[in-house]
């Protein structure tokens, strides 16, 4: 192994335990506010019920968060680095464009959709398992598959405009795609 690659490992140690450290802290501090009584504060206008209920979502939440989605976080990053992925797609990506800097972007492109492909089951677990069991869930299947393509439609499109900026294209494409791209998210609140 280079020293790169041992820095790196040393590094995503360090962040996973950080991060579990700061979960389980969460978690404890929450589990001790679900036997308390609601925060002076908020009493008139929250029921226990409704705090224990809260905080049992957050506990379930970051559970999940925790333990599924950083485990399969860590695979992915490694998987991605350490196992080739990345330098995968863009042996896969540079030969289709015949150009070096469109395999490059062609590389982040495979690298984002990996990423959101491998956090819709966790994110289908949430919608229809956790939030379902709380109460909390007000989306249906369509609208759920609805929003991941929308996600997944803006996500290119902005890859897109600063890919075409970056390419040269200069500000006209960008300045346009940020003006158009305002007006859909206006036009949807």
């Amino acid at each position: 192994m280079n020293t790169f690659t041992i820095i790196f490992l040393i590094a995503l140690i360090i962040s996973s335990s950080i991060q579990f450290w700061l979960g389980l802290n969460a978690r404890l501090i929450m589990s001790q506010l679900i036997a308390l009584a609601v925060p002076d504060a908020f009493k008139s206008k929250v029921p226990l019920e409704a705090h224990q209920k809260a905080a049992d979502y957050t506990l379930a939440k970051i559970k999940l968060g925790q333990y599924i989605d950083g485990a399969l976080g860590i695979i992915v990053l490694l998987l991605l680095t350490l196992g080739g992925g990345i330098n995968t797609a863009l042996n896969i990506g540079t030969p289709l464009s015949h150009h070096p800097y469109i395999g490059w972007r062609s590389g982040n492109s495979h690298y984002f959709s990996d990423n959101d492909t491998v956090e819709i089951p966790t994110s289908v677990y949430q919608t229809f398992v956790i939030e379902e069991k709380f109460g909390f869930n007000k989306s249906s299947v369509n609208q759920f598959i609805k929003d991941q393509l929308l996600h997944l439609g803006l996500g290119a499109a902005i890859g897109c405009f600063i890919g075409l900026d970056s390419l040269g294209y200069g500000q006209r494409w960008f300045g346009y795609g940020g003006y158009g791209l305002g007006i859909i998210m206006a036009s949807r609140c």
